[in-house]
C-alpha cells in the first residue's frame, strides 16, 4: 500500500518527488548506517574482533553525518554515487587484468606460450 501511494504521489507531483526522493534516500541510508554500525559494534564486543568494531564505528559516524546533513548530502548524492561507480569500475578492471595476467603466467612460472618450442 505504501508503495502504491508513493507512486501516485510521484506521478501527481514530480517536482516534489524530485526534492523528496533524494532526501528520503539519504535518511534511509543514514538510519541503516547507524543500525548496521551498532550491530557490528555489538558483534565486536561479543568476540567478532577489532576489525568489525572499527567498521561499525565508521558506519555509525557516517550514518549520523548523513542524518544530520540530509539536504547537503542529497544535493551531492549524484556526485558521490558517480565517484563510487568510477572507483569501483576502475578497481574491477585492474583486478581482472591482474588475475588474467596471473592465470596466463601460471601459478608459479613465467609466461608460457602454446607455440613455444621450450614448453616444459
Amino acid at each position: 500500500m505504501v508503495g502504491i501511494i508513493a507512486g501516485l504521489i510521484v506521478i501527481r507531483d514530480p517536482l516534489w518527488a524530485a526534492a523528496l526522493i533524494p532526501a528520503t534516500l539519504v535518511w534511509l541510508l543514514g538510519a541503516a548506517g547507524v543500525v548496521i554500525g551498532a550491530v557490528a559494534i555489538f558483534r565486536a564486543f561479543s568476540g567478532g574482533g577489532w576489525g568489525i568494531g572499527i567498521l561499525g564505528v565508521v558506519s555509525v559516524v557516517i550514518g549520523i553525518f548523513l542524518l544530520s546533513h540530509a539536504l547537503v548530502t542529497a544535493a551531492t548524492l549524484i556526485h558521490i554515487v558517480a565517484i563510487i561507480a568510477i572507483l569501483g569500475g576502475s578497481i574491477s578492471i585492474v583486478s581482472s587484468l591482474f588475475l588474467l595476467g596471473r592465470e596466463r603466467r601460471g601459478a608459479d612460472g613465467p609466461v608460457v606460450s602454446a607455440t613455444s618450442p621450450y614448453r616444459p
